[in-house]
């Protein structure tokens, strides 16, 4: 009976520790995102959902501008929002993705339609949010991955 415990005990000091490991990475992600060492730079659009792909100096990739301030703002506006997504716990750096003399992070969680990867959440997530994140994929879904080419 207490090895029994004893091993629930490590279990659950385990997981605590690859919990905060984690955490760590996505509060670090977030802070490089609102320093401007990282941007957003791609949107992977698969059928179960989203990724999104940061890089920047840091990882021998480049700072993303826009040609006029407007493009600039929605860029920098993308990169508050997924940094506030990944301080909130809803987002999760997925994991690295190599290029050639470059490394991108892939960034994806329930809000994007991905739901497989653990989010450790505090309180339970709104009905209302769910609703949300659920019409702002489909929107995106919609607009960039279901168009018809044009006839050109």
């Amino acid at each position: 009976m207490q090895r029994r415990r004893r091993d629930k005990h490590r279990s659950n000091l385990r997981a605590a520790l690859i919990g905060g490991i984690l955490t760590t990475i996505d509060i670090s992600t977030a802070i490089l995102l609102l320093t401007g060492q990282l941007s957003t730079t791609g949107i992977f659009v698969y059928p179960q959902g989203l990724y999104v792909s940061v890089t920047g100096p840091i990882f021998n990739g480049q700072r993303l501008f826009g040609l006029g301030d407007g493009a600039s703002a929605a860029l920098d506006a993308v990169d508050v929002i997924v940094a506030l997504l990944l301080i909130l716990g809803e987002l999760r750096v997925y994991g690295p993705f190599p290029g050639p003399h470059i490394l991108s992070l892939t960034i994806t969680g329930p809000p994007l339609g991905i739901t497989a990867v653990p989010v450790p959440i505090q309180g339970r997530r709104s009905q209302q949010a769910e609703a949300f994140y659920r019409g702002f994929r489909q929107e995106l879904l919609q607009r960039f991955a279901y168009r018809e080419p044009d006839d050109r």
